[in-house]
């Protein structure tokens, strides 16, 4: 019996403990805080009143074209694809007269070999 009461004795010690303190460290406001900085490539982010600013970086990208340069760009890029599109038919209708031929030459020659 003096075994189950020194189990149940430390059992019950355990729960009657006084918690322990919790010792957080001290954190400093957002304010006062040091900037925090990242470096990608060419460009130097800083994060400052809770969003990222660029510090340093590439040069910005140029004004968006004019709509007049967009559409003669455009065209012209119609124009190539259908020039390229053409020289594509008749590169197809080439290699099928080419395939034609080299059936034709295979056939005279199973003819003069006799196997046909």
């Amino acid at each position: 019996m003096s075994a189950i009461g020194k189990h149940i004795r430390r059992l019950s010690d355990g729960l009657f403990r006084p918690a322990i303190k919790d010792k957080t460290p001290e954190i400093k406001p957002e304010a006062a805080a040091d900037p925090i900085g990242i470096k990608l490539g060419d460009l130097e982010l800083v994060y400052r009143d809770k969003e990222w600013v660029v510090e340093k970086g590439p040069a910005p990208p140029p004004t968006a074209p004019s709509p007049a340069s967009v559409d003669a760009t455009l065209q012209q890029l119609i124009e190539k694809n259908r020039a390229l599109e053409g020289e594509n038919q008749l590169l197809k209708y080439k290699m099928n007269v080419l395939v034609d031929m080299l059936a034709g030459s295979k056939l005279d020659t199973l003819r003069l070999q006799g196997k046909c």
